[in-house]
């Protein structure tokens, strides 16, 4: 029989047991859990089985939203990406959203103009041939949004209304041409990228413009003809993320790819970029305050873009205590998470801060020690320590009025014997001896007329 224990913050948010039976090789247990907040999640899972004493436990994360993440899609010019793109993201059960037309720097639909409430929106698609002719208010509002944390999904030219938002800047060359792509080393830190990197070169080719990538940008993917021409740019606007795919004929790779893969791939890149990913890189500390003398550890967490455990980190722990740096070392390894033993402390508050120079994130945290010393808090028997030390040990604990009655054991004498035989019949030696003993007192009474 084994239990399964679904864990948040060490408390047990649901357990379940199950039988393990030869005929099935996978058994699947469903959660059903109502979380009080919103945002990452990060949930342990501890499975025990009590017959054979064997406990293993691994972390994992999901992102908890209030509603469905609402994606607003604007287009000057309906094109067959828009559509292969709201096609995606409608189908996908986060993601709610909706498609607006630009006409005369108004948003419309069905023919009538609109007015968004932006502050509902997760994140905001783009999709232009770089003109992007939108009114003052709503595109201040925009920018707003994904300075504020919001995520910015942008096909097309780089605008020049946008220029400070995106991470490119436009070109004079006003043509297009057509090339294949090709992923660069700095995608391949992503894991969404490199798991479709083995299908990308049955990519069919994309017609790209031409721009400048910003010093700060990142190049994801570029077309590599007499000159490395970047296609798809990511960068930060203040805390939002935006990506910049600088090209059109990005439905035709669903004919690279079998449906799913480009569904899962474009489902990604949306959850990626809308939900942010500042809070996949999590550390926390097994409680909040420790006693004088009691051993810290601070543990890290950090999740990829498709939320999976990240097993590459270069993580290193800056330990403060009132703005002063008191200690600094890397994270090593342990399972799913990477963990660092701070090294003893006098009291005081302490801020930690976080930083994985591969993936370009960073977190913060702090703990109290307290001025009391651990041994103050040791008074009279920790019961349930012996309590586990006389299951463990078939004994019995005795408590209080169980203590008087109980009558201990007399103690019993026994007499025990040991033996100890030679085996001289399997020794081949001795035999020889004994027969040539046999043998010469034969001879010799013949000899000596003695028989």
């Amino acid at each position: 029989k084994v239990g399964i224990f679904l864990k948040q913050n060490r408390k047990v948010l649901q357990s379940k047991s199950f039988e393990i039976s030869e005929e099935r090789t996978v058994q699947q247990i469903d959660f059903d859990v109502l979380f009080k907040d919103t945002g990452l999640q990060v949930l342990e899972i501890e499975i025990t089985q009590e017959e054979k004493d064997i406990a293993v436990s691994g972390f994992t994360a999901i992102q908890v939203l209030d509603n469905k993440a609402k994606i607003a899609i604007l287009t000057d010019s309906f094109s067959w990406d828009t559509r292969a793109f709201s096609r995606i993201i409608s189908a996908n059960d986060r993601f709610d959203s909706e498609l607006f037309y630009i006409e005369k720097g108004s948003l419309k639909q069905k023919g009538k103009n609109v007015k968004p409430i932006w502050g509902e929106y997760a994140g905001i698609a783009i999709f232009t041939d770089g003109s992007f002719l939108l009114n003052s208010n709503d595109l201040a509002a925009i920018k707003n949004l994904v300075l504020n944390g919001k995520g910015l999904f942008y096909f097309g030219n780089t605008a020049n209304s946008l220029t400070d938002v995106l991470p490119s800047r436009p070109t004079n060359i006003k043509i297009q041409n057509e090339g294949q792509t090709h992923l660069t080393n700095e995608a391949l830190a992503y894991q969404l990228f490199r798991d479709i990197e083995p299908h990308w070169s049955k990519l069919p080719p994309v017609e790209f413009y031409y721009l400048n990538p910003k010093e700060q940008a990142t190049v994801l993917a570029e077309v590599r003809q007499q000159q490395q021409i970047p296609v798809i740019l990511l960068d930060n606007y203040g805390t939002g993320n935006v990506l910049q795919i600088a090209f059109n004929g990005f439905w035709r790779w669903q004919f690279g790819l079998d449906s799913k893969s480009n569904e899962n791939f474009v489902n990604n890149l949306a959850q990626w970029i809308f939900a942010g990913d500042s809070s996949n890189f999590y550390a926390y500390t097994d409680k909040n305050a420790y006693y004088l003398g009691e051993r810290v550890t601070v543990k890290l967490v950090a999740f990829d873009e498709k939320l999976a455990p990240l097993s590459q980190l270069n993580a290193q722990i800056r330990l403060e205590d009132k703005e002063k740096t008191v200690f600094t070392e890397f994270l090593v390894k342990q399972s799913d998470i990477f963990a660092v033993n701070i090294p003893e402390l006098p009291a005081g508050t302490y801020k930690y801060t976080i930083r994985d120079d591969v993936n370009q994130r960073e977190t913060t945290g702090e703990f109290e020690i307290l001025q009391q010393d651990i041994q103050s808090m040791h008074k009279g028997f920790n019961h349930k320590l012996l309590g586990e030390i006389a299951q463990a040990s078939a004994g019995l604990k005795l408590t209080g009025k169980d203590l008087n009655s109980f009558s201990f054991p007399k103690v019993e004498s026994q007499k025990k014997y040991k033996f100890h035989e030679i085996p001289l019949h399997k020794n081949a030696l001795f035999i020889v001896v004994l027969l040539f003993s046999f043998t010469a007192e034969l001879y010799l009474r013949k000899k000596w007329k003695l028989l």
